[in-house]
């Protein structure tokens, strides 16, 4: 679903006390940019550059220490997926939806029967305040952070927070046993193609596979002549990997074809060998109904069904509101310099 990835970009923020410190590199720069300018109009309320910017810097140091340990100091540049998308662009969008559903939530709360009690606005303020003491000048600076900025982006969210719970109140979460029931399989692998050091790869010959699926056969009857198929695997000089599923996701899984030979099998069963395309499969059943997983899966499920049963009802909403975003200048927004987060939550 498009706007999932939304939750993302604002979930610590009421619950942080935060310190943050401008960390080396090029020179900030915001101090080109008006605060107060117009980034995006949502429902004919204006939305000021600063909300968004300080978000986006929020989100730049809550990724930048693990981020930049992976793909460097510049990781903020990376074509993580290969589709043209850098990481700035997905935070950078991420911020945007945030943004636009958060406004829409604070513009519907009312007629939702929704307001922030005393206690949740003493909270805010009383955040907002610990962020600001918590930071220097040069830090505050860096994301365009004023106490009003900080306390207005946390209303905005609570706001958002609680029309969400009241919209799902009403949405069918009902999951059956069988819908979330996780089944789970050992498994050992036997790649049949072989590849050679420029990378290119050429299939095996049929006396090649044959000793393949006569080890296979071997560990197979150990298997089950001693009930371990671990050490059975493991003495043959394979390494077990575990496999769960669901019939819930059962279409969208790679396994899909070896999960439908665990379906006809029984704990403790260790299959024949299953030949695929390129490869060979041994399996295990090692569990038909994995109860920590299943209820875990149930609750992914219900919470799935919540999120689309409430963005079923933002959709229309956000689609009458005709959102517009001043592209030229959140197009000139970028990362200009790191920052470092330290995050506790109370």
């Amino acid at each position: 679903m498009k706007r999932t990835k939304r939750l993302l970009a604002i979930l610590l923020c009421l619950t942080m006390t935060a310190a943050l410190s401008a960390g080396c590199g090029k020179k900030n720069t915001n101090a080109e940019f008006d605060p107060e300018a117009v980034v995006m109009t949502v429902g004919g309320e204006q939305v000021p550059l600063k909300e968004a910017y300080f978000m986006l810097k929020w989100q730049q140091a809550s990724y930048q220490t693990m981020a930049s340990n992976f793909y460097g100091e510049e990781w903020y540049n990376q074509d993580l997926e290969g589709n043209g998308e850098t990481f700035l662009d997905y935070i950078k969008s991420t911020v945007m939806e945030t943004l636009e559903d958060m406004y829409l939530c604070r513009q519907n709360a009312e007629a939702n029967n929704v307001t922030l009690t005393e206690e949740e606005q003493q909270k805010i303020s009383d955040t907002a305040k610990t962020f600001m003491n918590a930071n220097s000048k040069d830090a505050q600076d860096a994301m365009m952070a004023s106490e009003e900025t900080v306390r207005r982006v946390l209303e905005n969210y609570t706001y958002y927070n609680k029309v969400y719970n009241e919209i799902v109140k009403d949405a069918d979460t009902s999951v059956s046993e069988e819908e979330a029931r996780q089944r789970t399989y050992s498994y050992i692998y036997q790649d049949l193609v072989s590849t050679d050091a420029d990378g290119n790869q050429t299939e095996m010959t049929d006396a090649e596979k044959q000793q393949y699926y006569t080890k296979f056969a071997e560990i197979a009857n150990a298997a089950k002549d001693s009930g371990d198929f671990d050490k059975a695997a493991e003495d043959g000089g394979y390494q077990v990997s575990q496999h769960p599923y669901t019939a819930a996701d059962y279409e969208d899984d790679s396994f899909k074809d070896i999960n439908g030979v665990a379906d006809d099998m029984k704990v403790g069963d260790v299959s024949d060998l299953i030949p695929v395309d390129g490869g060979l499969f041994l399996i295990h059943l090692d569990s038909d109904n994995d109860e920590e997983r299943t209820e875990a899966m149930r609750e992914s499920m219900a919470s799935q069904k919540q999120s689309e049963y409430f963005e079923n009802w933002l959709s229309p909403i956000r689609d009458a509101a005709k959102t517009e975003i001043d592209e030229d200048l959140w197009g000139e927004i970028g990362f200009e310099k790191a920052l470092a987060s330290v995050v506790e939550e109370e």
